[in-house]
């Protein structure tokens, strides 16, 4: 519910999104399995490298998490619904 990077003013929020490493997901949310905190983190990663190279490979990260398959399309949809933060509404 919380943006990941802040700032008085818009600048100060676009250099920390280029310069800045995102707090860990278990900071903001401590019910986050690990093996899903990694693979969001992978994706945050500042360096392309550090990032996955595909998207199978981000796929596969994904079916590896041990929550994978336990969320339908529907649960996701209504979990947005009811969490999706203000500042992501356009």
């Amino acid at each position: 519910g919380s943006a990941p990077f802040t700032g008085k003013k818009k600048m100060e929020i676009m250099i920390a999104h280029a310069r800045d490493t995102p707090r860990p997901l278990a900071d903001v949310e401590p019910s986050v399995p690990a093996d899903l905190e990694f693979v969001v983190m992978k994706c945050l990663a500042k360096k392309p490298e550090d990032r996955f190279q595909d998207v199978e490979s981000l796929d596969a990260a994904l079916a590896g998490c041990g929550e994978a398959g336990h969320w339908s399309k529907q649960d996701g949809d209504q979990w947005w619904l009811q969490n999706e933060p203000k500042w992501a509404i356009g």
